[in-house]
């Protein structure tokens, strides 16, 4: 099995008028595992339906291995699908659900048997080829799925958020297993999903969709530590997000101005920007750093904190903001000794390296 690339050009989809996908464009490599990432109602699923070929595009191309496939059918594509709720035919064994494909392809039964047998040691359930879905674990059934979409091996894998209905355990378990196997097979893989950590922990690359459309596409380590925008930044992981006004420019530095009291230094935008513009600063928690106030000035932000939550191999420490009501920030202090070194009500002080920041014009406040 070899996969193949999948080429999406300018793609659009409206129902009743009302936009779903915006003008999507992507190249899918061959061989690579790419999730198409974002909040309901995004329009992930919709691309990947017309990718299928169960939705046709208003504008645009899809094509697979050169092919310009976006009005073919289903059947005449040559990709695999598997489905959030499994679609197993519940009058099928296991063995005959995974043959089913190649039954329809006309495929010889002895080449049948062996490449049911092959798949079926691949996902590990070659002593339950004659049991029913029913008698199956949620986990075994979407195996099986898995097995039914590849027994014919596609160049091309498609994926509608195929754990969403299991529990958190048996999740992360087949998360590494789907990924085991497409490295095994080189197929292509293009995995919807509203999770951003399955995302980052299965995919080559994400895609993260906002409103039908791209936000942004890149490697999981490139979207947690360089969100193009302040979207991006909040949906990938924790963050916590500062609004301040921009003063100028110290080296490669901009300065913010927090409050009267802070300001901040963070490296520069991309994006024109001039004094006085309202910013919008992003700062991961564990790039925070708390210490007890010292009596004089602060590093950075002065405040309280309003709890110390254990989290496992960390503290998830709440830090209401002097100077700024409501605004509480999040830090994750490493677990020492086993107790917190902070208790609600002591007073700390809050800072990050400059280099750790992101800086955001804030459009909405800017337009306001």
């Amino acid at each position: 099995m070899k996969g193949e690339p999948v080429i999406i050009e300018g793609v659009e989809k409206s129902f009743a008028e009302t936009p779903v996908v915006r003008d999507v464009s992507i190249t899918v490599k061959a061989g690579e595992f790419l999730s198409l990432l974002g909040p309901s109602g995004s329009g992930k699923t919709t691309l990947l339906m017309m990718i299928a070929g169960f939705e046709t595009p208003n504008r645009g191309r899809i094509s697979v291995g050169g092919r310009n496939i976006t009005f073919e059918a289903p059947n005449k594509r040559d990709v695999g699908m598997v489905f959030q709720r499994y679609a197993l035919f519940p009058h099928m064994t296991v063995a005959q659900n995974i043959a089913f494909p190649l039954r329809m392809r006309r495929v010889g039964r002895a080449q049948t048997r062996e490449r049911v047998s092959a798949i079926l040691n691949m996902v590990k359930l070659e002593s339950f080829a004659d049991r029913l879905p029913q008698q199956l674990s949620g986990g075994q059934q979407q195996r099986v799925a898995v097995a039914r979409a590849l027994v014919a091996e596609p160049p091309v894998l498609l994926m509608d958020e195929p754990l969403s209905a299991l529990d958190k355990k048996l999740r992360e378990s087949l998360q590494l297993e789907i990924k085991r196997i497409q490295k095994r097979l080189g197929v292509t893989v293009v995995y919807v999903t509203h999770d951003q950590e399955e995302a980052l922990t299965m995919s080559d690359r994400v895609a993260v969709m906002a409103d039908g459309q791209l936000m942004q596409v890149g490697a999981p380590v490139e979207l947690y530590h360089r969100p193009a925008n302040v979207f991006v930044a909040g949906f990938i992981g924790k963050m916590n997000f500062l609004h301040g006004e921009y003063l100028g420019q110290e080296g490669d530095e901009a300065i913010i101005r927090l409050s009267e009291t802070a300001v901040m230094k963070c490296p520069l935008s991309t994006y024109p920007i001039v004094a006085g513009q309202s910013v919008t600063i992003a700062i991961r928690p564990e790039d925070l750093r708390v210490t007890a106030s010292a009596v004089s000035k602060p590093q950075g932000l002065r405040g309280r904190i309003e709890a110390a939550l254990f989290v496992g191999a960390a503290y998830a420490v709440l830090v209401a903001i002097d100077g700024r009501p409501g605004e509480v920030l999040e830090a994750r202090v490493p677990v020492s000794g086993g107790s917190s070194p902070f208790t609600p009500g002591d007073q700390v002080d809050i800072f990050a390296e400059p280099q750790t920041l992101r800086l955001f014009i804030d459009q909405r406040r800017q337009a306001a």
